[in-house]
């Protein structure tokens, strides 16, 4: 009775099974047959796996040689791309647990839904990351322990971090050098409350003001705060201090003396000498001699990878110095490791009218990211389809020169794998 009853419940089951021993299908439901394209289970009885389920070469010797390790009792899960009838490719998560004498019990499950909303999620994280680092003021994430989870790159300037460091460390540690929470805190009032508040104080003795608003996790519960923390006024108590110790101005903010005032904004298009444009730069050049600045920078080996002779573009090196500041700082699509080396390649490109609303002409692209991604990609043709862009370059503005301005991209070789792309405008005459 139990044999048929799990017989009964083994073929009715909604999820694709089938039974494998020492390499050969010994059974498959009507799910699986469904989803492999057969008519019934006895065409797929007695042939090897890899015939049912026909995958290109390297995914079936890593998957047969993963299936063939599992013990008796254990479960694994492995992500593959499958072949259907037709030359239809579609993700699946195939499952595996261990019968004992041989034998497995495999399970495949459609995640083509599920691969798009991860797609879906990391397209988004990207956009708030940008957010972030569009947003002049500090702005950082704390849990119910006032431990910060993430935070924009203005923020971790005032400890003179990078914002990946930042995290799991305490704000009142960092902001006020307290033990416990600031007496009043903010974020846990906001958390309490459920509520948003507006220009409340936040570590006593700085005269910080912050605007603060509590998110719930997955059961409803506060799970944490995001704080914004606002301009300090003129006069200001100790400003943020950095990990050398010395006084830090908030972003935007000078010293003047006896109080603060802000940092002008140069009108669009403005230069140090106006009228001036900024003169050819051989940027292969540039890079070999401030390597050691970059690294730093960084925070990792630098690997230059550019053709023989120079690379000349109308560009200062203040803006390619900014721009190497920021995405180290912001790093938008976790591009550039921090435990491996990173590579900076230079290719001369050429962009038809309209792509990505750059104009049509020459250019010099400056790609930053690991060396695998740099050499799966072909840098001098730019794809239509496989950049997000970041921002005008240089950052911040229009281009100095007068001329069309270039742009910085998160780009993506093989594999997905993602890199830095910036777009430099070459004249006519420099070509």
């Amino acid at each position: 009775m139990a044999e048929e009853l799990g017989r009964i419940c083994f073929e009715a089951c909604p999820e694709a099974l089938m039974i494998v021993r020492d390499g050969l299908v010994v059974r498959v439901n009507e799910e699986m047959c469904r989803l492999l394209g057969i008519r019934a289970g006895a065409e797929a009885e007695g042939r090897r796996i890899e015939e049912i389920i026909p995958m290109d070469l390297d995914n079936r010797v890593g998957l047969h040689a993963a299936l063939s390790r599992i013990l008796p009792g254990d479960v694994r899960a492995y992500e593959w791309e499958l072949s259907l009838p037709g030359a239809v490719y579609i993700p699946v998560i195939i499952r595996a647990t261990g019968l004992g004498g041989g034998g497995l019990l495999i399970s495949l499950r459609d995640f083509t839904e599920g691969q798009q909303r991860n797609r879906a999620i990391l397209d988004h994280e990207e956009q708030r990351r940008a957010l972030l680092e569009a947003t002049g003021s500090p702005v950082f994430c704390v849990d119910r322990d006032c431990r910060i989870l993430w935070c924009s790159g203005s923020f971790a300037s005032l400890a003179g971090e990078r914002p990946g460091s930042l995290a799991g460390r305490q704000c009142h540690r960092m902001l006020g050098g307290l033990d416990t929470p600031c007496p009043g805190c903010p974020a846990i009032q906001a958390m309490r409350t459920r509520s948003m508040l507006s220009n409340a104080p936040c570590a006593p003795g700085r005269d910080l003001m912050v605007s603060v608003s509590s998110f719930r996790g997955y059961d409803g519960s506060p799970a944490g705060a995001v704080l914004m923390i606002l301009e300090e006024p003129p006069g200001a108590g100790s400003s943020p201090v950095g990990r050398d110790g010395a006084a830090a101005a908030p972003l935007g903010l000078v010293d003047g003396g006896a109080g603060r005032t802000p940092l002008p904004e140069p009108p669009p298009g403005d230069t140090p000498n106006p009228g001036a444009a900024p003169r050819e730069l051989d940027v292969t050049g540039w890079l070999h001699s401030s390597a050691g600045r970059l690294e730093s920078l960084l925070g990792s080996p630098l690997e230059i990878l550019a053709p023989a002779g120079p690379a000349r573009a109308c560009v200062t090196p203040e803006d390619l110095l900014e721009a190497f500041n920021n995405l180290a700082g912001a790093d938008f699509g976790t591009c550039l490791p921090e435990s491996s080396g990173i590579a900076v390649r230079i290719d001369r490109a050429e962009l038809a009218a309209g792509l990505h609303g750059m104009a049509a002409g020459s250019y010099l692209s400056v790609s930053l990211g690991t060396r695998l991604a740099l050499d799966s990609t072909d840098c001098a043709s730019v794809p239509g389809g496989r950049q997000n862009r970041l921002s005008n370059f240089p950052m911040h503005g229009a281009s100095r020169s007068g001329g069309a301005s270039g742009a910085v991209f998160v780009s993506r070789a093989d594999g997905d794998r993602r890199f830095y792309q910036i777009m430099i405008p070459v004249p006519d005459q420099g070509r």
